[in-house]
């Protein structure tokens, strides 16, 4: 095998490994990605859940439309537009975070797991 052929081996071998980290470092940070989107999405409907849960009594909650006062279809109307302008902002931010993110570059680690059983000195 000349030096030339041998060359080129070596490059091409060089240029594959380099694109398996890329493609490896892509994969991780769409991994991070779509993890992060679905910790604050599921924080984000949480809170508003745990909030229609507790002050739901306010706009006559489990009620049918036509059994609520007039009071309570304001107070569901103000809950509403409330609701929405969090989704809102959280949405904003969440588009915000991912922006931020693909700034980076981003490695993941995947789960280790270290065991020093049979590495112990026998006494």
């Amino acid at each position: 095998m000349d030096q030339g052929k041998l060359d080129r081996i070596v490059q091409q071998r060089k240029f594959k490994r380099m694109e398996s980290a890329d493609r490896y470092a892509e994969q991780s940070r769409e991994r991070l990605i779509r993890n992060m989107e679905t910790k604050i999405r599921t924080t984000m409907i949480g809170s508003l859940s745990l909030m229609e849960e507790k002050f739901g009594f306010l706009w006559g909650r489990g009620k049918s439309r036509g059994q609520m006062t007039q009071q309570e279809l304001d107070m569901e109307q103000l809950k509403d537009e409330l609701r929405t302008e969090i989704l809102n902002g959280g949405n904003n931010q969440l588009r915000a975070a991912v922006a931020e993110l693909n700034q980076y570059d981003i490695k993941w680690n995947r789960y280790k797991f270290h065991s020093n059983l049979g590495n112990e000195e026998q006494k």
